[in-house]
Protein backbone atom coordinates (compact mmCIF):
# COMPACT_ATOMS: atom_id res chain seq x y z
CA UNK A 1 0.00 0.00 0.00
CA UNK A 2 3.08 2.43 1.01
CA UNK A 3 4.29 1.51 -2.60
CA UNK A 4 1.83 2.28 -4.47
CA UNK A 5 0.92 5.50 -2.34
CA UNK A 6 4.08 6.75 -3.17
CA UNK A 7 3.48 6.41 -7.13
CA UNK A 8 0.05 8.40 -6.65
CA UNK A 9 1.76 10.78 -5.16
CA UNK A 10 4.51 11.38 -7.50
CA UNK A 11 1.93 10.91 -10.30
CA UNK A 12 -0.20 13.92 -8.69
CA UNK A 13 2.86 15.85 -8.10
CA UNK A 14 2.35 15.78 -4.62
CA UNK A 15 5.46 16.15 -3.00
CA UNK A 16 5.10 16.00 0.65
CA UNK A 17 2.81 13.00 0.30
CA UNK A 18 5.29 11.09 -1.70
CA UNK A 19 7.96 11.79 1.49
CA UNK A 20 5.49 10.05 3.51
CA UNK A 21 4.37 7.25 1.15
CA UNK A 22 7.96 6.37 1.01
CA UNK A 23 9.29 6.97 4.24
CA UNK A 24 6.45 4.52 5.75
CA UNK A 25 7.39 2.46 2.90
CA UNK A 26 11.24 2.14 3.99
CA UNK A 27 9.98 1.78 7.57
CA UNK A 28 7.93 -1.12 6.62
CA UNK A 29 11.03 -2.62 4.67
CA UNK A 30 12.66 -2.71 7.53
CA UNK A 31 10.52 -3.59 9.80
CA UNK A 32 10.03 -6.99 7.27
CA UNK A 33 13.78 -7.47 7.64
CA UNK A 34 14.61 -6.06 5.01
CA UNK A 35 17.13 -3.44 6.03
CA UNK A 36 19.05 -3.75 2.26
CA UNK A 37 16.28 -1.80 0.59
CA UNK A 38 14.82 0.31 3.43
CA UNK A 39 18.32 1.82 3.34
CA UNK A 40 18.05 2.23 -0.79
CA UNK A 41 14.74 4.38 0.03
CA UNK A 42 16.02 6.01 2.58
CA UNK A 43 19.55 6.85 0.73
CA UNK A 44 17.17 8.65 -2.37
CA UNK A 45 14.48 10.40 -0.32
CA UNK A 46 16.92 12.10 1.86
CA UNK A 47 18.79 13.50 -1.61
CA UNK A 48 15.30 15.13 -2.09
CA UNK A 49 13.64 15.75 0.90
CA UNK A 50 13.79 19.05 2.19
CA UNK A 51 14.95 19.38 6.18
CA UNK A 52 12.36 19.06 8.31
CA UNK A 53 11.70 14.88 7.12
CA UNK A 54 15.90 14.42 7.50
CA UNK A 55 15.80 13.58 11.33
CA UNK A 56 12.99 10.78 11.04
CA UNK A 57 14.71 9.45 7.67
CA UNK A 58 18.22 9.65 9.56
CA UNK A 59 16.95 7.62 12.37
CA UNK A 60 15.21 5.22 9.96
CA UNK A 61 18.66 4.59 8.45
CA UNK A 62 20.79 4.18 11.13
CA UNK A 63 18.33 1.72 12.24
CA UNK A 64 18.38 0.28 9.06
CA UNK A 65 22.37 0.32 8.12
CA UNK A 66 23.79 1.13 11.88
CA UNK A 67 26.69 2.73 12.15
CA UNK A 68 27.40 2.48 8.36
CA UNK A 69 24.60 5.26 7.84
CA UNK A 70 25.91 8.36 6.10
CA UNK A 71 26.46 11.42 8.02
CA UNK A 72 23.95 13.91 7.92
CA UNK A 73 23.94 17.48 8.93
CA UNK A 74 20.70 18.13 10.88
CA UNK A 75 19.59 21.40 12.25
CA UNK A 76 19.53 21.54 16.28
CA UNK A 77 16.46 20.42 17.98
CA UNK A 78 15.22 16.57 19.64
CA UNK A 79 15.64 14.56 16.13
CA UNK A 80 19.02 15.98 15.71
CA UNK A 81 19.81 14.62 19.49
CA UNK A 82 17.34 11.30 18.73
CA UNK A 83 19.84 10.82 15.62
CA UNK A 84 23.21 11.78 17.52
CA UNK A 85 22.62 9.38 20.94
CA UNK A 86 21.50 6.90 18.58
CA UNK A 87 25.02 6.51 16.59
CA UNK A 88 26.48 7.00 19.92
CA UNK A 89 24.25 4.26 21.58
CA UNK A 90 25.23 1.66 18.56
CA UNK A 91 29.24 2.32 19.16
CA UNK A 92 28.81 2.21 22.74
CA UNK A 93 27.19 -1.50 22.63
CA UNK A 94 29.56 -2.43 19.78
CA UNK A 95 32.58 -1.30 22.03
CA UNK A 96 31.25 -2.57 25.04
CA UNK A 97 31.22 0.98 26.85
CA UNK A 98 28.45 0.46 29.32
CA UNK A 99 29.09 4.18 31.08
CA UNK A 100 28.89 5.79 27.36
CA UNK A 101 25.91 3.10 26.55
CA UNK A 102 23.68 4.42 29.56
CA UNK A 103 24.69 7.83 29.10
CA UNK A 104 23.28 7.95 25.45
CA UNK A 105 19.95 5.79 26.31
CA UNK A 106 19.35 7.95 28.67
CA UNK A 107 19.45 10.98 25.97
CA UNK A 108 18.04 9.00 23.39
CA UNK A 109 15.01 8.60 25.68
CA UNK A 110 14.56 11.65 26.47
CA UNK A 111 14.80 13.28 22.79
CA UNK A 112 12.47 10.54 21.66
CA UNK A 113 9.89 11.18 24.51
CA UNK A 114 6.31 12.19 22.57
CA UNK A 115 7.51 11.07 19.69
CA UNK A 116 5.46 7.73 19.42
CA UNK A 117 8.31 5.87 16.73
CA UNK A 118 11.09 7.34 17.96
CA UNK A 119 10.35 6.18 21.35
CA UNK A 120 8.84 2.59 20.13
CA UNK A 121 12.39 1.80 18.26
CA UNK A 122 14.19 2.86 21.13
CA UNK A 123 12.49 0.85 23.64
CA UNK A 124 12.54 -1.77 21.25
CA UNK A 125 16.95 -1.78 21.12
CA UNK A 126 17.04 -1.12 24.69
CA UNK A 127 15.69 -4.14 25.16
CA UNK A 128 17.76 -6.38 22.54
CA UNK A 129 20.59 -5.10 22.96
CA UNK A 130 21.05 -4.75 26.96
CA UNK A 131 20.26 -8.25 28.96
CA UNK A 132 20.19 -6.13 31.94
CA UNK A 133 17.45 -3.66 31.04
CA UNK A 134 14.83 -5.00 33.79
CA UNK A 135 12.21 -7.53 34.07
CA UNK A 136 11.28 -9.24 30.77
CA UNK A 137 7.57 -9.09 31.90
CA UNK A 138 7.88 -5.28 30.90
CA UNK A 139 9.61 -5.59 27.59
CA UNK A 140 7.44 -4.55 24.63
CA UNK A 141 5.26 -6.90 23.01
CA UNK A 142 7.08 -7.16 20.11
CA UNK A 143 10.63 -8.31 22.34
CA UNK A 144 8.92 -10.93 24.81
CA UNK A 145 8.68 -13.78 22.66
CA UNK A 146 12.40 -12.82 21.57
CA UNK A 147 13.95 -12.76 25.11
CA UNK A 148 12.46 -15.90 26.13
CA UNK A 149 13.71 -17.62 23.08
CA UNK A 150 10.43 -18.36 21.74
CA UNK A 151 10.96 -16.48 18.54
CA UNK A 152 14.14 -16.80 16.31
CA UNK A 153 13.54 -13.80 14.40
CA UNK A 154 15.27 -10.03 15.57
CA UNK A 155 12.43 -7.66 16.87
CA UNK A 156 11.68 -4.68 15.34
CA UNK A 157 12.85 -4.76 12.17
CA UNK A 158 16.54 -4.02 14.10
CA UNK A 159 18.54 -6.30 11.42
CA UNK A 160 20.18 -3.89 9.99
CA UNK A 161 22.13 -2.50 13.24
CA UNK A 162 25.02 -4.89 13.47
CA UNK A 163 26.97 -4.28 10.56
CA UNK A 164 27.99 -7.52 9.25
CA UNK A 165 30.32 -8.47 6.14
CA UNK A 166 28.11 -11.35 5.81
CA UNK A 167 24.92 -13.03 6.96
CA UNK A 168 27.15 -15.80 9.30
CA UNK A 169 28.51 -12.68 10.83
CA UNK A 170 25.48 -11.21 11.59
CA UNK A 171 23.96 -13.70 12.99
Amino acid sequence: LARRASRMARTESLPQQEYLANAVLARVRRLRGNAPLATRILTALMQVAPEPWQPWLTFELVLASGESAPQVALADGRGATAVSSLRRLLRAAREGDRSAYDGALRTLRAASAGRALFARDTETLAWTTDASTGDPARAPEAVRGWLDGEQAAVPGGLHGVCPADSPETAA
